[in-house]
């Protein structure tokens, strides 16, 4: 290891890995800069295990959790949308999700609230 490699830390997402200095490598608004994510991480892994920003070691190598914090979240996100659209829908929640189906992956409405004022919906996509 040369000497410039002792003072850096690497970090890997995905097939990147990057090799950054101690103060960058422990600054997570500088991880998601370095990496272009659309959020900043919370931790990074090293053998499986969690490690906090502030704790990264120089010469070791750590792992960025990949993918979305929830998985498929766009597309919960357009669901619940559509749910808060149907349950106030005055032809009836039903019939605007089966008018509105290419906009949500909803399946099955379990369940509709009557005796309440704020509107609830359960379903199932």
């Amino acid at each position: 290891m040369s000497d410039s490699e002792e003072d850096e830390i690497f970090i890997q997402f995905e097939e990147q890995i990057k090799s950054l200095k101690k103060n960058e490598a422990n600054s997570a608004i500088k991880v998601k800069d370095q990496f272009d994510l659309g959020h900043e991480p919370a931790c990074v892994f090293k053998s499986g295990k969690r490690v906090e920003f502030g704790h990264l070691e120089v010469g070791k190598k750590y792992k960025l959790e990949g993918g979305e914090k929830i998985p498929n979240q766009k597309q919960h996100l357009q669901n619940a949308v559509m749910i808060s659209m149907a349950i106030y829908e005055e032809s009836g929640p039903t019939g605007f999700l089966e008018s509105s189906s290419t906009y949500h992956t909803l399946k099955t409405v379990c369940a509709i609230s009557v005796n309440s004022r704020q509107g609830v919906m359960l379903a199932v996509g």
